[in-house]
């Protein structure tokens, strides 16, 4: 018999996106699978419109309707606490599963069964849906994912110091994630994703697997947009990285990983008032970009005065982003090559549309 699959998806106030992503597990192939949607919206728009959806046979739906909402760690972690499967899916309520992501994964779990986690590649959009090439191969550029094999990766703790699990469509032990669960943003910033990645893969000694396929997509939406202007309190993320207990061999990954958030770590420390620590994380060996640089000159300001820096933060997101489109478009344009670019986008607008009826119970909400 199949074993059981829960699908966490933790919501609030995003009902298209939220039925895009529920439609996105409802075309995958396996049974039986669990939806579980933790509902933090300020309304009862979201849970009232899944109460009415009928599910294909096979697939049930739980919804949970907080109120007051959990915030985001506490969301995920009522969910995975919830959890009935003996294997669980994180998937945020604006991004999707590919059709087949899960099937996939599966079939990599079914070759390596002692493996705790398994992961693929992402393909990035736009709020209505259009691939975004450029997008899709900076993000996984970016965590080195094109490096890796089909199969087991050679350390999964270094896999999660690098940000190569990604921050959501990871399939995972579900009592490994029930033991980690995740830490609150007043502890760690909103880099709570990550962590989460890095501890538990600290915890286990058990492989973890890739898959060179696009098993699932990231939304960049405007909401995620408007959150990268804002501090996301990466000072907190770095201080726990730092103090991270880790084998001699990961060191070199976790410099990699504090090099990469070294300067907003800094530029956020001086936002909020840590004079002290934005020096420090601005003199370590992390921080590399030029001391003339425009980074460096914002987190000066923000040492000088923390209201100052706070206003400047948009303008610096704004030109760091023109320079990054300059290089882009100076680049060699690049294309995906794991399948023909109009059947990748064929294959997002199946999963976007994968709500249909069908005969089965409506949705129980708790």
């Amino acid at each position: 018999m199949s074993r059981l699959v829960s699908i966490c998806i933790p919501t609030r106030n995003r009902v298209d996106f939220l039925l895009e992503a529920v439609g996105s597990v409802l075309v995958q192939a396996h049974r039986p699978l669990e939806i579980l949607v933790g509902d933090d919206s300020d309304n009862e728009v979201s849970a009232d419109t899944l109460e009415r959806l009928e599910l294909p046979a096979g697939i049930t739906l739980r919804v949970f309707r907080n109120r007051p909402g959990l915030g985001q760690a506490g969301n995920v972690n009522a969910l995975f606490k919830a959890a009935q499967g003996e294997l669980l899916l994180l998937l945020h309520d604006d991004d999707l599963l590919m059709p087949g992501g899960l099937d996939r994964l599966l079939r990599l779990k079914a070759e390596h069964p002692d493996a705790a986690c398994l992961f693929g590649q992402q393909l990035v959009i736009a709020d209505d849906g259009r691939l975004l090439s450029g997008e899709t191969l900076e993000l996984n550029t970016l965590y080195r994912r094109g490096e890796l094999p089909d199969g087991p990766v050679a350390s999964g703790l270094v896999a999660g110091l690098l940000q190569q699990i990604p921050n959501n469509g990871f399939l995972v032990d579900a009592a490994l994630a029930q033991r980690t669960l995740y830490r609150a943003d007043r502890e760690i910033g909103t880099a709570v994703d990550a962590d989460f990645a890095i501890r538990m893969a600290a915890a286990t000694d058990r492989p973890t697997v890739f898959a060179r396929d696009y098993v699932s997509v990231y939304r960049l939406s405007r909401q995620s947009i408007l959150r990268s202007v804002a501090s996301q309190r990466y000072h907190l993320f770095f201080q726990a990285l730092a103090a991270l207990v880790i084998p001699a061999e990961a060191e070199p990954a976790r410099a990699a990983a504090l090099q990469q958030i070294a300067p907003a770590a800094a530029l956020d420390a001086a936002n909020a008032g840590d004079r002290a620590l934005a020096l420090q994380i601005f003199r370590s060996d992390a921080y590399r970009p030029r001391r003339a640089s425009l980074h460096s000159l914002a987190i000066a300001t923000s040492v000088a005065s923390p209201a100052l820096g706070r206003r400047m933060r948009p303008l610096l997101k704004t030109s760091l982003e023109l320079l990054r489109r300059l290089r882009s478009a100076a680049a060699p344009t690049r294309q995906p090559t794991t399948a023909a670019w109009p059947e990748l986008q064929a294959q997002v607008e199946r999963a976007r549309g994968g709500l249909s009826p069908a005969a089965a119970p409506a949705a129980r909400v708790a």
